[in-house]
Protein backbone atom coordinates (compact mmCIF):
# COMPACT_ATOMS: atom_id res chain seq x y z
CA UNK A 1 0.00 0.00 0.00
CA UNK A 2 2.85 2.34 0.80
CA UNK A 3 4.43 1.64 -2.60
CA UNK A 4 1.20 2.36 -4.42
CA UNK A 5 0.68 5.59 -2.49
CA UNK A 6 4.28 6.71 -2.99
CA UNK A 7 4.03 6.24 -6.73
CA UNK A 8 0.68 8.01 -7.00
CA UNK A 9 1.22 10.96 -4.65
CA UNK A 10 4.27 13.02 -3.78
CA UNK A 11 2.44 14.28 -0.66
CA UNK A 12 2.99 10.84 0.85
CA UNK A 13 6.78 11.23 0.78
CA UNK A 14 9.19 12.49 3.40
CA UNK A 15 12.04 14.08 1.42
CA UNK A 16 11.96 11.31 -1.23
CA UNK A 17 10.75 7.73 -1.75
CA UNK A 18 13.92 6.07 -0.44
CA UNK A 19 13.91 8.16 2.74
CA UNK A 20 10.24 7.40 3.34
CA UNK A 21 10.71 3.65 2.95
CA UNK A 22 13.82 3.68 5.13
CA UNK A 23 12.05 5.67 7.84
CA UNK A 24 9.09 3.29 7.91
CA UNK A 25 11.37 0.23 8.04
CA UNK A 26 13.50 1.81 10.76
CA UNK A 27 10.41 2.72 12.80
CA UNK A 28 9.24 -0.89 12.65
CA UNK A 29 12.57 -2.37 13.71
CA UNK A 30 13.17 0.21 16.46
CA UNK A 31 9.67 -0.33 17.86
CA UNK A 32 10.03 -4.10 18.03
CA UNK A 33 13.44 -3.92 19.70
CA UNK A 34 12.34 -1.29 22.22
CA UNK A 35 9.12 -3.19 22.97
CA UNK A 36 11.07 -6.37 23.67
CA UNK A 37 13.44 -4.46 25.96
CA UNK A 38 10.67 -2.62 27.83
CA UNK A 39 8.67 -5.76 28.58
CA UNK A 40 11.76 -7.37 30.09
CA UNK A 41 13.11 -4.41 32.05
CA UNK A 42 10.24 -2.15 33.10
CA UNK A 43 7.96 -3.28 35.95
CA UNK A 44 5.08 -1.21 34.56
CA UNK A 45 5.22 -2.90 31.16
CA UNK A 46 5.71 -6.34 32.75
CA UNK A 47 2.37 -5.98 34.52
CA UNK A 48 0.42 -5.35 31.33
CA UNK A 49 -1.69 -8.30 30.24
CA UNK A 50 -1.74 -9.74 26.73
CA UNK A 51 -5.29 -8.41 26.25
CA UNK A 52 -4.29 -4.91 27.32
CA UNK A 53 -1.34 -4.81 24.92
CA UNK A 54 -3.48 -6.27 22.14
CA UNK A 55 -6.22 -3.68 22.69
CA UNK A 56 -3.70 -0.83 22.58
CA UNK A 57 -2.18 -2.31 19.41
CA UNK A 58 -5.59 -2.58 17.74
CA UNK A 59 -6.34 1.07 18.54
CA UNK A 60 -2.96 2.09 17.16
CA UNK A 61 -3.60 0.04 14.01
CA UNK A 62 -6.99 1.69 13.56
CA UNK A 63 -5.36 5.12 13.78
CA UNK A 64 -2.59 3.90 11.46
CA UNK A 65 -5.06 2.95 8.73
CA UNK A 66 -6.90 6.24 9.16
CA UNK A 67 -3.66 8.21 8.89
CA UNK A 68 -2.83 6.20 5.79
CA UNK A 69 -6.14 7.10 4.15
CA UNK A 70 -5.57 10.77 5.09
CA UNK A 71 -2.01 10.70 3.66
CA UNK A 72 -0.37 11.68 6.95
CA UNK A 73 2.98 9.97 6.50
CA UNK A 74 4.65 11.42 9.61
CA UNK A 75 1.77 10.26 11.81
CA UNK A 76 1.79 6.91 10.02
CA UNK A 77 5.50 6.45 10.83
CA UNK A 78 4.89 7.26 14.50
CA UNK A 79 1.93 4.87 14.68
CA UNK A 80 3.91 2.17 12.90
CA UNK A 81 6.57 2.56 15.60
CA UNK A 82 3.93 2.28 18.36
CA UNK A 83 2.35 -0.78 16.76
CA UNK A 84 5.75 -2.43 16.47
CA UNK A 85 6.42 -1.51 20.09
CA UNK A 86 3.25 -3.41 21.06
CA UNK A 87 4.28 -6.37 18.92
CA UNK A 88 7.70 -6.36 20.57
CA UNK A 89 5.97 -6.49 23.96
CA UNK A 90 3.55 -9.23 22.90
CA UNK A 91 6.12 -11.67 21.51
CA UNK A 92 7.83 -12.60 24.82
CA UNK A 93 4.49 -12.78 26.65
CA UNK A 94 2.96 -15.08 24.02
CA UNK A 95 6.09 -17.24 23.92
CA UNK A 96 6.00 -17.56 27.69
CA UNK A 97 2.31 -18.45 27.63
CA UNK A 98 2.88 -21.16 25.04
CA UNK A 99 5.93 -22.62 26.79
CA UNK A 100 4.11 -22.76 30.13
CA UNK A 101 0.91 -24.34 28.75
CA UNK A 102 2.29 -27.06 26.48
CA UNK A 103 3.96 -30.28 27.56
CA UNK A 104 7.67 -30.33 26.75
CA UNK A 105 7.30 -33.54 24.68
CA UNK A 106 4.66 -31.93 22.45
CA UNK A 107 6.30 -28.52 22.12
CA UNK A 108 8.02 -29.17 18.77
CA UNK A 109 4.85 -30.60 17.21
CA UNK A 110 2.68 -27.74 18.41
CA UNK A 111 5.21 -25.10 17.36
CA UNK A 112 5.55 -26.71 13.93
CA UNK A 113 1.79 -26.66 13.50
CA UNK A 114 1.57 -23.06 14.66
CA UNK A 115 4.32 -21.90 12.30
CA UNK A 116 2.64 -23.70 9.38
CA UNK A 117 -0.75 -22.20 10.29
CA UNK A 118 0.65 -18.67 10.60
CA UNK A 119 2.66 -18.89 7.38
CA UNK A 120 -0.41 -20.11 5.51
CA UNK A 121 -2.42 -17.24 6.97
CA UNK A 122 0.29 -14.77 6.02
CA UNK A 123 0.39 -16.07 2.45
CA UNK A 124 -3.40 -15.93 2.07
CA UNK A 125 -3.65 -12.46 3.61
CA UNK A 126 -0.92 -11.16 1.28
CA UNK A 127 -2.75 -12.66 -1.68
CA UNK A 128 -6.01 -11.01 -0.59
CA UNK A 129 -4.25 -7.73 0.12
CA UNK A 130 -2.48 -7.73 -3.26
CA UNK A 131 -5.77 -8.43 -5.02
CA UNK A 132 -7.49 -5.60 -3.17
CA UNK A 133 -4.69 -3.13 -3.98
CA UNK A 134 -5.00 -4.01 -7.68
CA UNK A 135 -8.79 -3.68 -7.69
CA UNK A 136 -9.28 -0.74 -5.31
CA UNK A 137 -7.49 2.45 -4.34
CA UNK A 138 -5.04 2.36 -1.45
CA UNK A 139 -7.33 4.63 0.56
CA UNK A 140 -10.26 2.24 0.14
CA UNK A 141 -8.12 -0.73 1.14
CA UNK A 142 -6.91 1.11 4.24
CA UNK A 143 -10.51 1.89 5.23
CA UNK A 144 -11.49 -1.77 4.74
CA UNK A 145 -8.60 -2.94 6.90
CA UNK A 146 -9.39 -0.21 9.43
CA UNK A 147 -12.95 -1.55 9.62
CA UNK A 148 -11.65 -5.06 10.21
CA UNK A 149 -9.37 -3.79 12.98
CA UNK A 150 -12.33 -1.97 14.55
CA UNK A 151 -14.35 -5.20 14.51
CA UNK A 152 -11.47 -7.08 16.14
CA UNK A 153 -11.15 -4.37 18.80
CA UNK A 154 -14.89 -4.45 19.54
CA UNK A 155 -14.80 -8.25 19.79
CA UNK A 156 -11.89 -8.08 22.22
CA UNK A 157 -13.65 -5.36 24.22
CA UNK A 158 -16.86 -7.42 24.47
CA UNK A 159 -14.98 -10.59 25.38
CA UNK A 160 -13.02 -8.68 28.03
CA UNK A 161 -16.24 -7.44 29.67
CA UNK A 162 -17.48 -11.04 29.93
CA UNK A 163 -14.36 -12.08 31.90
Amino acid sequence: MVGASLSSSSAFQLVNTATTLSLLGGATIAGEILGGMLILTSPWFKNLSIKQILMVNLLVLLLLFLSFSWHQIAILAMLLFLSSLCIGMLNPKLGSLIFNQIDQNQLATVFGGMVTYFQLGEMLSKLLFSSLVILLTAETVSLIYGGLVLLAFLYLLISTKKD
